[in-house]
């Protein structure tokens, strides 16, 4: 069984059904120097559409994308939609369990990561605002790549506060924590 999970995304009007596709932004900012097969922080994933079980999770898995706008630019916040999986393939996913033993994503195991392979159906539960997680002086997790003792520990992310500023859905759960 599917547990409820949700996708954030800065776009307010995604359609009902999603596709998989690369994520944008996409980048191994830790490791640019080696091509990206090499890299311990590759990607090594089919297009896909990611899912976590809460909204600071799917947080978690973006970070590496927008970081700068916060480190860089230091936008005090960003406001995001959150949509929840209504309708998913089960065969066509992979768990953060399968992800992390494989080597698929270095930090599956940290962001909880649920990769769609196929379409999926989707509903806007809520709109969100993330505030600035480094101007809140929030505390960067280390995460071990694959949740692995043998590799050093890296910046994961920090978890941010987050604000649920207008609920679309009601009856779908909205789990912001971990």
């Amino acid at each position: 069984m599917i547990p409820p999970l949700f996708h954030i995304s800065f776009n307010k009007a995604l359609p009902a059904y999603l596709y998989p596709r690369q994520p944008s932004g996409l980048s191994n900012p830790d490791d640019i120097n080696k091509p990206p097969k090499e890299s311990l922080f590759a990607e090594n994933l089919p297009p896909r559409i990611s899912f976590s079980p809460s909204v600071t999770e799917c947080f978690r898995a973006i970070w590496p994308n927008i970081h700068r706008y916060f480190t860089k630019y230091k936008y005090p916040h960003y406001d995001m939609y959150v949509y929840a999986l209504v309708k998913g393939n089960e065969n066509l996913m992979m768990r953060p369990e399968q992800m992390t033993k494989d080597h698929k994503l270095w930090d599956a195991h940290f962001t909880r990561e649920h990769c769609f392979l196929t379409k999926v159906k989707v509903r806007k539960v809520a709109k969100i605002r993330v505030f600035n997680p480094i101007t809140d002086k929030k505390e960067i997790a280390k995460v071990h790549p694959y949740d692995e003792d043998r590799y050093d520990a890296v910046n994961g992310s920090p978890d941010p506060n987050i604000k649920v500023l207008r609920v679309y859905d009601a009856t779908l759960p909205l789990k912001i924590e971990p």
